[in-house]
């Protein structure tokens, strides 16, 4: 199997600086770290058991979306969508619901792992349609790495697999009828590379518009992508340096503690007795 990587954030051997990280954790939220370092285990699992044949695309973005799907693997039995989490504790997949365990009764939460998944699915089948690729329908599966997460499943719109089934996952993919030609998986290949340039001028329509804005996951990162456009002089610096306001604000917290911290070593080294 063949990966590539697609975040910006993240270099070709998987790395992430510290920068990048707090970049990460500041646009997707706090889970966003610990589910990249969990790709690691399903892509252990999924490369011992497909061949060269497919390709997983890791965190590719889709243009005008801002939400990365963390992993979207082509072969020839054709597309899936794939979110992996490293989430611990007892939850419930009920139809398009995602539901955790408190005091003894499942209550919903948010972010909706179930729902944002088959968000992102159809926001992948739009934006290949939109390129003239036309693909079975997307499949999609929600992975969780850690051996302590439990999830009740009751007819869920997506497939749910825990961490003690990844190989069995792989091995039921490749038992699929082959439903694409290597022509077509290059047509699908060559559309998904471009996916991290920037929209042309002609107006789309948001892929991911395709939801009714009550999941936080999608709604807040795309808000964040369209308000991101340079307005002055101190938008158009941070945009060359590849940050945002609240990362920069975060950035010069950090550097003012550090100058406190030292001040006071200084102060010590001074005055003591």
């Amino acid at each position: 199997m063949q990966v590539f990587q697609k975040s910006p954030l993240i270099d070709d051997e998987g790395n992430i600086s510290f920068l990048n990280r707090i970049r990460g954790t500041l646009q997707y939220g706090n889970s966003w770290y610990r589910d990249v370092l969990a790709q690691e285990d399903v892509i252990r699992a999924l490369s011992s058991g497909l061949d060269n044949r497919y390709t997983l695309l890791r965190n590719l973005v889709l243009p005008d979306a801002g939400v990365p799907i963390p992993l979207v693997l082509v072969g020839p039995v054709g597309v899936w969508v794939i979110t992996v989490s490293g989430l611990r504790g007892a939850y419930r997949a009920r139809e398009d619901s995602w539901q955790r365990m408190e005091n003894g009764h499942f209550r919903p939460v948010r972010p909706n792992l179930v729902r944002s998944t088959m968000l992102m699915a159809r926001a992948l089948q739009v934006f290949l349609e939109r390129q003239n690729v036309r693909i079975p329908e997307v499949q999609t599966a929600l992975l969780f790495t850690d051996p302590a997460q439990h999830v009740d499943t009751l007819n869920p719109v997506v497939r749910v697999v825990l961490s003690d089934a990844f190989d069995r996952f792989a091995l039921s993919i490749t038992r699929q009828e082959e439903k694409l030609s290597p022509q077509e998986l290059q047509a699908i290949l060559d559309a998904l590379s471009h996916t991290t340039e920037p929209a042309g001028d002609t107006e789309k329509e948001d892929a991911f518009a395709l939801s009714d804005g009550k999941d936080d996951l999608i709604a807040q990162p795309r808000q964040a992508a369209r308000s991101a456009q340079p307005s002055s002089g101190l938008d158009a610096f941070l945009a060359r340096v590849n940050i945002n306001r609240k990362q920069a604000i975060l950035l010069g917290g950090m550097f003012a503690v550090e100058v406190m911290i030292l001040f006071a070593f200084i102060l010590l080294l001074l005055f003591r007795p």
